[in-house]
């Protein structure tokens, strides 16, 4: 039964097909392939996308790159050199030096003409007879303590010399000291004082302190007086090497 549906159905297409054909004015011809100039391909010849491959920069842009590159190095190296140059020539200014002066002078002067305070009713008795009293600074105590304070700003071979002076001494732990102070010529009265640095290097720097002083006391300068001192690096700090006491 199904059989007999088909074939009926194929003759009423073939009817429907030949009718359509003679209306429109001529027998059924198969279609002929229209001429083209288009190329053909061969089923070898399928299209494909091109694969990725690296940007070549143009010769001209990769050159101004490099030279760009070069001047920032360039520049990073001339900046580099001058921040040197400039930290080697970052001297202290007039104020700076007579402040590490001033500072020195203070700890020098326990070996001259100032007296640390001293407990009169502890003493002992020195080489002569010469009565040393007992330190109340508890800075500097003991000789031991007191070594290392002086060698704060001197160095090693300041500090022995100093100590070498004779006026002070230890006895069962604890430091004493000679009371009087070593005779000093009278002072004059220092009008000005000025300060530089008059040769360096980058572990030294040398020092002149010059004082306008008033020999006689009228209040009018009477002459200068230079002092010298040499400010050392010695391992990890500054020290004094040298030092002209005023």
């Amino acid at each position: 039964m199904k059989q007999i549906y088909g074939t009926i159905a194929a003759a009423a297409l073939t009817a429907c097909l030949a009718a359509f054909l003679c209306a429109c004015g001529g027998d059924a011809e198969p279609p002929t392939e229209a001429a083209s100039d288009s190329p053909t391909f061969a089923s070898a010849e399928v299209f494909t996308l091109p694969e990725e491959t690296e940007t070549t920069v143009p010769a001209s842009e990769d050159a101004s790159a490099k030279e760009s590159e070069t001047k920032k190095a360039d520049a990073k190296k001339t900046d580099g050199k001058s921040t040197t140059a400039k930290k080697k020539d970052d001297l202290p200014d007039e104020q700076t030096i007579l402040g590490r002066v001033d500072e020195a002078r203070t700890v020098y002067g326990l070996f001259g003409e100032y007296r640390p305070a001293m407990d009169k009713n502890d003493v002992v008795t020195g080489d002569n007879e010469t009565p040393f009293y007992r330190v109340k600074d508890t800075k500097f105590d003991t000789m031991d303590k007191l070594m290392k304070y002086v060698g704060k700003y001197f160095s090693g071979d300041v500090t022995e010399a100093l100590i070498n002076v004779g006026l002070y001494m230890e006895s069962d732990g604890k430091l004493y000291a000679v009371d009087a102070a070593m005779e000093m010529d009278s002072p004059d009265t220092v009008l000005e004082r000025h300060a530089k640095v008059t040769s360096h290097t980058k572990d030294s720097q040398d020092y002149l302190v010059t004082l306008t002083v008033d020999t006689d006391g009228d209040g009018k300068a009477d002459g200068k007086q230079e002092y010298r001192s040499t400010y050392a690096k010695q391992g990890d700090k500054w020290v004094f090497t040298s030092f002209e006491m005023f």
